[in-house]
């Protein structure tokens, strides 16, 4: 069965580690990101890092926070990530193509 997040396998930036939080049996991660791709993400959206489609937590400006369970952390490599590692993200095509869309239309008017 398909399930989860439909990931391309694009890079579209790199993003680095910028804080790195043990919560009980999960892992919470800090991301610094170029605030040029910002626009492109929301709470609770998605995002590819390092092949693995995650939900988006808080972000700001410039970085984001992602919530990993103890299921990701064994399933995936996402558990040997450090404090400064940098990552590949590949942001949601649907909301690059929404946010640029409503951008060019409501531009034109």
């Amino acid at each position: 069965p398909i399930g989860g997040h439909l990931m391309s396998g694009h890079i579209h930036l790199k993003g680095r580690i910028n804080e790195v939080l043990i919560i009980g049996d999960g892992k919470d991660l800090v991301i610094d990101t170029d605030n040029k791709w910002s626009k492109y993400l929301n709470e609770k959206g998605y995002i590819g890092i390092n092949g693995c489609s995650i939900t988006i937590g808080q972000v700001n400006e410039t970085r984001f926070k992602i919530h990993l369970i103890p299921e990701t952390l064994r399933s995936t490599n996402l558990d040997n990530l450090v404090f400064d590692n940098e990552v590949n993200l590949e942001v949601d095509q649907n909301t690059i193509t929404i946010v640029d869309t409503t951008e060019r239309v409501l531009g034109n008017k």
